[in-house]
């Protein structure tokens, strides 16, 4: 096990651990939907923070408000698959069995545009970021075996005057204590001299919908769609387990080499334009870089069916594991997964990160939304020892197995006179632990490291560290207690 705590240097005494959590507790929140066997299958988070949802069984598009648990729902004619959320009270979503994307203000009226295709399934709307209309959408039609891309000049909508139904649902809160696993990742090395083979595809146009059939003449099912925003290429996945890659301005096709063992499914791309996806066959998470060809695959521990996939830059790799029943993320730097479960049955689908970190998801057989964060780790101020000759600025712990390094950044003024010692307490019991400290010989700020290893026999339980500065005869002249909840292993 692993786990990591970084502070960064405050003047006010206090951090909170920075994004993605390194093996921390969270808390999650679920908020059961009203209709039974709703059937949650896609969400959006629109600027304001609101949170929208696609009811499929209920036929309803659901807007949860988490600051006051307020959940308004609204009746539509047929079952919506996908949803985005265009502004404030405006979503796009599909209706996959009448082949239809709709534009809906929440509160008023809509407009609808047909699918040119028949069965056509259209899923998964995803934003462009430029185009000559209102809205720019790249959507997949699953069935169909193709790419769309709406991108209306005018939307005309109807304004009669909506009143959705609302509901207030008090969230089920559970705090879950996460299964931190490292794995080593397979490598599949590719060769920068053989690009793959490029095939143009046909495309059509019809009205505000462009459709290009990106399977071939093997029609196929088109699992997932992201877009690359330096390139604009359009990547997708196929139901063969294919991953390709669209440039919609020449129509062309690559299709990228996989592991003969991967089939993949999920997928999005990073700002440095790598491409992540999910294996559902290993299962794992997979990286595709597109300018050397390298697969890298993590395998996750305990995983069946890893579904949608996105990225919190600058490392962590979010996804949801369908059959598994749970939300987890990747550190590639690490080769480190962190795995939160679900309750049994839920089946998340969907998933959305929130600027602020949350991460969100519906779950369509557990009939909910919900939300995970991060439970941070504080740092209190420095307990004041009489003495304000030395402080405690800020510190690190890293921590694998029985062994962890601490970093100490300090300041001694030199006025209580030369050695002074950096060194720690294990809290609640040190039995087991030891560590050198860190001599200080000059006055000034610094950084101590410290490796503290625990030499026991069986595992070891800790709730937190005392970081102290002494003088020479053990007189403390600075002290910061940190919580260190973790398990240490021989």
């Amino acid at each position: 096990m692993r786990k990591v705590v970084k502070f960064a240097l405050v003047s006010f005494g206090l951090a909170i651990l920075a994004s993605g959590g390194f093996g921390q507790d969270a808390e999650l929140l679920i908020w059961q939907l009203p209709t039974p066997n709703a059937q949650p299958v896609g969400l959006a988070i629109s600027p304001d923070g609101r949170i929208y949802i696609a009811e499929f069984n209920a036929q309803k598009i659901g807007r949860l408000d988490p600051s006051n648990n307020e959940l308004a729902e609204r009746d539509i004619e047929g079952k919506p698959g996908s949803i985005f959320a265009h502004l404030n009270d405006t979503v796009v979503y599909t209706l996959p069995l009448e082949d239809v994307i709709g534009y809906l203000v929440f509160t008023s009226g809509q407009a609808r545009w047909q699918v040119p295709t028949a069965g056509a399934w259209p899923i998964d709307l995803t934003p462009a970021p430029s185009g000559p209309g209102q809205i720019n959408l790249w959507f997949v039609e699953r069935t169909a075996g193709k790419v769309g891309f709406l991108s209306p000049s005018q939307i005309p909508v109807t304004l009669p005057l909506y009143y959705p139904q609302k509901h207030t649902i008090a969230p089920q809160r559970q705090r879950i204590t996460p299964r931190v696993v490292s794995v080593q990742p397979r490598l599949s090395p590719g060769n920068p001299m053989l690009p793959p083979p490029l095939v143009l595809v046909p495309s059509s146009s019809t009205g505000p919908i462009t459709e290009w059939s990106v399977t071939g003449f093997t029609v196929t099912y088109v699992e997932d769609l992201a877009l690359a925003t330096a390139s604009g290429a359009v990547w997708f996945t196929t139901a063969a387990g294919e991953l390709g890659s669209l440039d919609p301005s020449s129509s062309a096709v690559g299709y990228y080499a996989l592991p003969s063992s991967s089939h993949v499914l999920g997928v999005t791309v990073a700002p440095d334009g790598k491409v992540w996806f999910t294996d559902r066959a290993t299962p794992a998470i997979g990286s595709l870089d597109p300018v050397t060809g390298d697969v890298y695959l993590w395998p996750i521990p305990g995983g069946v069916q890893p579904l949608k996939i996105a990225v919190a830059p600058p490392e962590h790799i979010w996804f949801i594991d369908r059959e598994a029943d749970l939300v987890g993320f990747l550190r590639p730097s690490a080769n480190e997964f962190t795995l939160y479960p679900l309750p049994p049955n839920s089946y998340p689908v969907d998933l959305a990160l929130a600027d602020d970190g949350t991460v969100w998801f519906v779950c369509e057989r557990g009939h909910y939304v919900a939300s995970l964060s991060i439970i941070p780790v504080l740092g209190p101020p420095p307990t004041p020892s009489g003495s304000e000759a030395a402080k405690i600025l800020g510190y690190s712990i890293t921590q694998v197995g029985n062994r962890a390094t601490i970093e100490v950044i300090y300041s001694y003024n030199g006025s209580l006179g030369f050695p002074v010692f950096v060194g720690l307490y294990v809290l609640p019991d040190d039995t087991g632990f030891g560590f050198t400290p860190y001599r200080i010989e000059r006055a000034g700020t610094g950084t101590a490291t410290i490796e503290l290893v625990y030499s026991g026999t069986a595992p070891a339980r800790t709730e937190a560290i005392k970081l102290v500065i002494y003088l020479q005869g053990g007189q403390s002249i600075a002290e910061r207690m940190v919580e260190f909840r973790t398990t240490w292993t021989p």
